[in-house]
């Protein structure tokens, strides 16, 4: 009976182990359920039998705490054993820690940028670098925005939908004395779209740049004060925006074949994204 029990045992064992296919897998847990139990029922019958057969022992002697303990066990079988073995194959797990140091040794992208500084002729920095750099973080979409931005339910009736050009460049919170700056390095850096608001109080200044900017063109600005450098890196990005949006327009259908022949851009008419 004994060799009996560890041979019951053995098979438990085997029927414990995994399987890939998740049929296979519901299956077996049926299986483990039925050899469990009477694994079970096996061991607790051979303990009763032992106490009833003993030479020492009458039926009456047979405790009863051991039979109780037998129903407990058998009880304990058929409800908390199946139910964790069927949910053990089921579980997923997923390894924070390794996700976490993932995300630990992934650095945000930067690009360099000289500085925007100061270029007058008073300067006490006419020792320093010409050009600095500092690290900006950037964020490159994957997916490339429509120039026009939808705003619902803006019309006349309170209902239809426009358009407007998304905003390249923000004047909030610029100062008035900066604000005509400001405004003639975004058009050298290609920007056409600008955000410009009465409470800003810097419309004045910005209506004088953009004058200057329609009637004469890019020459028309003022940049007798900022350094070669800025001017060279700001001509390279409205260079770059022209380029991309050309791709764009061509990869969009927008124009017939991306191979097509394109006249010159008119300057500072084909704007940013």
């Amino acid at each position: 009976k004994i060799i009996t029990s560890h041979i019951i045992a053995i098979i438990a064992i085997i029927a414990i182990l995994p399987t890939e296919n998740v049929k296979s897998k519901k299956k077996m847990v049926s299986f483990q359920r039925a050899l469990l139990l009477l694994l079970t029922f096996s061991s607790n019958a051979h303990h009763i039998e032992s106490l009833a057969s003993s030479s020492k022992s009458t039926a009456s002697e047979i405790k009863r705490r051991d039979v109780l303990f037998g129903v407990a066990s058998l009880v304990t079988a058929t409800s908390l054993i199946p139910s964790s073995a069927a949910a053990a194959p089921e579980v997923e797990t997923i390894d924070m820690a390794a996700i976490q140091a993932a995300r630990s040794r992934a650095s945000s992208p930067t690009i360099s940028l000289p500085s925007i500084g100061g270029g007058s002729s008073g300067s006490n920095n006419e020792n320093k670098s010409s050009s600095t750099s500092s690290s900006v973080p950037t964020i490159v979409s994957k997916v490339d925005p429509p120039p026009l931005l939808p705003i619902q339910r803006c019309g006349m009736d309170g209902k239809s939908t426009i358009k407007i050009p998304r905003i390249g460049y923000s004047l909030y919170k610029t100062s008035p004395d900066q604000a005509s700056r400001c405004t003639t390095l975004a058009l050298l850096a290609g920007i056409r779209h600008f955000d410009v608001a009465t409470q800003y109080n810097s419309n004045a200044q910005v209506c004088t740049t953009l004058k200057k900017y329609l009637d004469i063109g890019l020459e028309g600005l003022d940049v007798k004060e900022e350094k070669p450098e800025m001017l060279e890196y700001l001509k390279s990005s409205s260079d770059a925006g022209d380029q991309h949006a050309i791709e764009t327009f061509a990869a969009s259908g927008s124009i017939a074949s991306s191979t097509s022949l394109l006249a010159p851009t008119p300057r500072g008419s084909i704007g940013r994204r």
